[in-house]
């Protein structure tokens, strides 16, 4: 099975990556998610977002097939509605953190999908905290001594 020239212009950008191939876009394009039931709703969405265009079950079974649906299945590492709220630490910044959760997500089941590079973590994410956005970069005042 071969990626078709339609596949090969829309996944253009995935294709140029180092450890992405046309056999590792051919495994995403095949591959079914599935979001847990406990998964926070903000984040599943993103996630689902970068997912479907990054090709995730784009090439389904013809439905006159009458083999039962091979294809292999994801199920989606998302965060709970409880970790996406620790992560962010304040409730103004609760729509940030699912959005970064669901992206970091999105990464981790596209890589697992194609079968290439190592499985990272979210643990690392440092919490979000709220405050000014001119002090963005800049040294708290226990930093500036």
């Amino acid at each position: 099975m071969d990626l078709t020239d339609d596949e090969r212009r829309r996944y253009a950008r995935q294709l140029l990556l180092g450890n992405w191939d046309d056999q590792a876009q051919l495994q995403l394009l095949r591959t079914r998610g599935r979001v847990p039931d406990d998964a926070d709703g903000g984040s599943a969405s993103v996630a689902l977002d970068y997912l479907q265009r990054a090709g995730l079950g784009q090439r389904v079974p013809a439905a006159d097939d009458s083999q039962e649906d091979d294809r292999p299945e994801l199920i989606l590492e998302l965060p709970t509605a409880r970790e996406v709220d620790a992560k962010a630490g304040d409730p103004s910044l609760r729509v940030a953190s699912a959005a970064l959760l669901g992206a970091l997500s999105a990464v981790e089941a596209i890589k697992q999908a194609g079968g290439v590079g190592g499985a990272g973590h979210l643990h690392p994410v440092p919490r979000l905290t709220g405050g000014d956005p001119a002090s963005v970069g800049q040294p708290s005042s226990t930093e500036a001594t």
